[in-house]
Order: structure tokens, then sequence, then C-alpha cells
């Protein structure tokens, strides 16, 4: 069904994104401290992605299902939204 959808909307079963060259992690932050300049990653997004992965390493080792709110920036027992009827995004029909 996801399969269906994903190749509907991009025209394939698998996308590639090409690399794009830049600077090591490590270099572009020691940079950014020197210059005062944007980083790659910054702290929002390394929080938004650490989260993502202790949360799916928690449900790993407890063997069950784990949900976050968003809005409370925080961990809850049921699903934020319960009411939500797809796991994917689909287009609304007319």
């Amino acid at each position: 069904e996801f399969a269906e959808w994903f190749k509907g909307k991009y025209g394939a079963e698998e996308i590639f994104v090409p690399l794009e060259p830049r600077e090591e992690h490590m270099t572009n932050w020691l940079n950014a401290i020197r210059s005062r300049g944007p980083v790659h990653c910054d702290a929002e997004t390394a929080y938004r992605a650490m989260v993502t992965t202790k949360l799916g390493c928690d449900a790993w080792r407890q063997d069950k299902t784990l949900f976050w709110d968003n809005a409370k920036e925080c961990q809850v027992r049921k699903h934020p939204r319960p009411n939500r009827s797809s796991r994917w995004p689909q287009e609304k029909e007319v």
C-alpha cells in the first residue's frame, strides 16, 4: 500500500538523492566558532535527531510502540493524534 503511494507520488520505487560536496561536520563546527558563521547541524536539528534515535532504541529495547508529543516535547503513553486516519500523507478524495 505504501509502496504504491510512494511510486505514484515520486514515479519510482526508490529515489536517489545526489551527494553534495561539503566540509566535514567537525571542520564546519570549528569554522563556525572562529567566524561566528552558520553550522550544518544546528542545535534544534541535532535535538530532534537525538530524540528520534533514543525513542527508536527505547521502543526496541522495551519491545513496544512509544509515542512522542511534539507540542509537549515529551514521551506519552497514547498516540497524540489518535484519530489520524493514515500513516503517510494521502490525497483527500473529493
